[in-house]
Parts: C-alpha cells; structure tokens; sequence
C-alpha cells in the first residue's frame, strides 16, 4: 500500500480522505459526548461555542477531526517531498500521518489539543523555512504567534516556547532581538486574549487558567499518566526511536537545511515530553504532537528500506495496532 501512495497521482487525495475516513471511523460508531469543561480556553470555548449553535454538533466537530488531520497530513507531505527529505515525492508521508493522527480514539475526536496542534505544525514549518534568510525576525514572530494561537486552544501547548527557543539557538546564529521577535509573538495572541476576557469579565478565569498550570500538581498527574502512555502509545514510541537511531547514522551524509529539519524535529520531541508536565486528567489527546515528528522520521525510515516489502510489514503492523486500541482495547 505504501507504494502506492508514492507518487503524486491528483487520484491519490480521494484515496487519502477515504484513508483518513476509515481510520476516524471509530467516532461515529462510539460517538463520545461533548465535554465542555474541556473547552475552556478562549479559542477553543469560541470553537464550541459556534460548533453548538447546531443540533448535529457532535457530527461537525467529527467532520471537522477529519479535515484537521487530512489538510495536516498534506501539509506535512509536502515539506517532506520540497526538501527531498526521502528519494521519490508522493503521499507516502501523508498517509504514515494519518494513521500516528488517528492511533488512539482520542486522536480522533475533536478536542483543544487537535486544534492547538494545527497551530504548532504552522509554527514548525515556519521555523523550517527561517535557515535561508538573512533575517529571521520575521519568522520568529510568525512562530511565535503560532504557538501563542495554539495555547488559546490549549494552554500546555505554551510550554512549546522551549521549541521556539531550542529550536532557533541550535539552528541559526543567535541575535537577540530575532529572539525576541518570537517571544513577542508569543505574548499578542495572550494580550488580545486577556483583553476580551478583561471586557467580558472574564479575565479572572483567564488568569487562573495561566498560574494553574504550572501547579506542582500536574507533576504528579504526569507521572501517573506514564504507564497508560507506555501501554497505548508505545509502539509509536519504539517506532520512533528506532528510526531515529537508523536515521542519525546518515545525519552527516544529509545537506545542512536536512540536518536543521531533523534537529527541529528532535527539539520539537522534547519540548512535547516537557508539555506532559503540565496536562491535567491524563488527557490522552494531549500526545497527538507526537505525530509530526513522528512522521517525518518514520518516512525518512521506511524510504531508506532497499526492500520495500519490509516497509509495507510495518505499516501493517501499526494498521493492525491502530484498530485494536480502537475497538478493543
């Protein structure tokens, strides 16, 4: 199957959404109810807010999932193939996004979390594209804006200013005020956000929101989210470190805006273990981040194997896996 979507037939994008469709079918067999104590942050209470006007809203919020992950996956496809991350240009990234998006039920509702990772993906390819310019004040402001845009969906994803931050000293040489540039782009979305709740009396909540979470507290919750984490996402987890090891032994063989990629990828992994920090209930929508340094790496991975039919028993693997801890975990 992967060799199939290693082309960039136009065909393929049906077969990619029908893709995607099966994967996320579990939501409409077990739809889940809308919690709205989850959607308490300022985007994401608007999101509900305009998704509960309708009597369907259960089914927009899952057609919504569906569009995320699938614009997402694309998005991410074509990094991929205009940096020549992997030999021959298709969908193939694509489609190993769609099936790391959608390995648990919770990556296939739609929640905060999805909607902040939209942004973070933004903010990533935003950082990818900063190597060549002279400048990079202006990129570092673009991504910062978007992890501030993908906080007021999901706090714990502020914590991804350690990306923006690693992300930009292992990459270019430093200059405080590009720096800076990122951090302030940061703080607008944040700023905006708390005068709308100051003007609708809200901003109380608001600020509640921000010392909460980095209560000592979700420490704790952290470490009792690790064995539920091991348990569903480890296979993810051994796929991906396993390719990273098979990948880093070619890193000096690769051009430099490669091994930048790949140092941004790593960066965002770890800036995603710092985040766990700061979830509350063991929210395991909270991980869907792993898929795009996931992705990138495990194409990378898969497009190196001389033998391509051991490429293909891996993906069959994760398909397999993917529905069990769907249907029957």
């Amino acid at each position: 199957m992967l060799r199939l979507f290693r082309n960039n037939n136009p065909l393929l994008l049906v077969v990619s959404l029908l893709y995607v469709v099966i994967l996320r079918l579990v939501i409409f067999i077990y739809p889940e109810n809308t919690d709205s104590t989850v959607w308490v942050n300022p985007l994401s209470e608007l999101i509900n807010r305009i998704t509960g006007f309708s009597l369907y809203q259960e089914y927009i919020n899952d057609t919504l999932s569906i569009l995320l992950v699938f614009s997402s996956g694309l998005m991410l496809s074509y990094l991929i193939n205009q940096y020549r991350l992997i030999d021959r240009a298709g969908y193939m990234p694509a489609l190993i996004f769609f099936l790391s998006a959608s390995f648990i039920n919770e990556f296939c509702e739609f929640t905060p979390a999805l909607c902040g990772f939209y942004f973070l993906q933004f903010a990533f390819i935003t950082m990818v594209g900063m190597y060549k310019t002279q400048k990079a004040g202006g990129h570092m402001f673009n991504a910062g804006f978007f992890v501030g845009v993908a906080a007021l969906f999901y706090l714990p994803y502020l914590s991804f200013i350690t990306f923006l931050m690693g992300g930009y000293l292992l990459s270019r040489p430093f200059v405080f005020r590009e720096l800076f540039n990122g951090l302030l782009g940061i703080l607008i979305p944040l700023y905006f956000a708390g005068v709308v709740c100051f003007l609708n009396d809200s901003f109380s909540a608001f600020q509640y929101s921000l010392i909460a979470l980095y209560d000592i507290q979700h420490v704790n919750q952290a470490r009792a989210a690790l064995f539920p984490l091991v348990v569903r996402l480890g296979s993810l987890l051994f796929l991906f470190i396993l390719a990273s090891l098979a990948v880093r032994r070619n890193y000096n063989k690769m051009v430099m805006q490669n091994r930048i990629i790949m140092t941004l990828c790593f960066v965002f992994f770890f800036s995603g273990i710092f985040s766990t920090l700061f979830i509350r209930d063991n929210n395991m929508s909270h991980y869907i981040w792993l898929s795009l340094p996931f992705t990138i790496i495990v194409s990378i991975f898969l497009a190196e194997f001389k033998k391509p039919w051991i490429a293909e028993i891996i993906h069959l693997c994760l398909l397999l896996l993917t529905f069990y801890f769907q249907y029957l975990y």
